[in-house]
């Protein structure tokens, strides 16, 4: 999963090994960088949530250690990283779920 930004607005993406179909996710224009990553997260889980997936392991790679860390966080102001936590929660009583950091592009 991904999240960025251009002159023309901001936009999430995600892709996997068992999802069948990628993701391009038009964002409002103003949102940052860091909401479309922890967007790009929440679209994950609501896929994982609508595949029958026999797996019981669900990796979720990004390149934001800022949005990793905020998810992790006990404590949050933002709405969004709240209701990706509360998703996140939920998948997590039937698939065991790990956040991964992986190295982003230069």
């Amino acid at each position: 999963m991904d999240g960025s930004r251009t002159v023309v607005g901001t936009g999430a993406g995600v892709c996997g090994q068992y999802v069948e179909r990628g993701l391009s996710i038009f964002l409002a224009k103003h949102a940052t960088v860091f909401q479309a990553k922890v967007y790009a997260t929440l679209a994950c889980v609501h896929e994982t949530e609508t595949q029958n997936r026999p797996e019981n392991n669900v990796s979720i790679c990004s390149d934001s250690q800022t949005a990793l860390k905020a998810l992790q966080d006990v404590k949050t102001m933002s709405p969004l990283v709240r209701q990706c936590q509360k998703e996140l929660n939920v998948i997590s009583t039937w698939h065991t779920v790990g956040l991964y950091s992986v190295p982003g592009h230069a």
